[in-house]
């Protein structure tokens, strides 16, 4: 009982260490236990060319994506194109995607494209279509796709 009232005191606490132990002592050359994180600037201290491997290191890990940029198919491109025909005052990135399912079908979304070539993004995958597509971003995330003249 006592034990229980002492307790109740001490609610909020900070407790002292506990009688018969000692506190444990932290000396300048003991790691943690949990090693922290590596950071970009620690890798490249390790070998000077490093941080320049590094990410294209990263980039070939995956089968989906190059060290280069990224190229879309001629028949991606050709996709896309035919999707930005009678569009001439172009279409808002928002409608994108629902302007593919109206010329390509349910089944093919402009998501299986865009990530069949490696990309996250949408407009990473529109922009990619440089020749094809002309892109206006007007801020605030408002992009307007525009079919490219020739």
């Amino acid at each position: 009982e006592e034990e229980e009232e002492e307790e109740e005191e001490l609610v909020g606490k900070k407790r002292g260490t506990p009688a018969g132990k000692q506190a444990p002592q932290q000396s300048a050359g003991k790691q943690q236990k949990t090693p922290a994180k590596p950071t970009p600037t620690s890798a490249a201290k390790s070998t000077p060319s490093a941080a320049k491997t590094t990410p294209t290191s990263a980039a070939k890990s995956s089968p989906m994506t190059s060290p280069r940029a990224r190229e879309v198919p001629a028949d991606l491109k050709a996709k896309v194109k035919k999707v930005m025909v009678g569009h001439a005052t172009g279409i808002k990135g928002s409608d994108f995607p629902r302007e593919w399912e109206k010329v390509h079908g349910k089944a093919s979304t402009i998501k299986d494209a865009f990530t069949k070539c490696g990309f996250k993004k949408m407009s990473e995958f529109v922009k990619a279509c440089d020749d094809v597509v002309r892109v206006e971003e007007k801020g605030g995330g408002n992009i307007t796709y525009f079919p490219k003249g020739k």
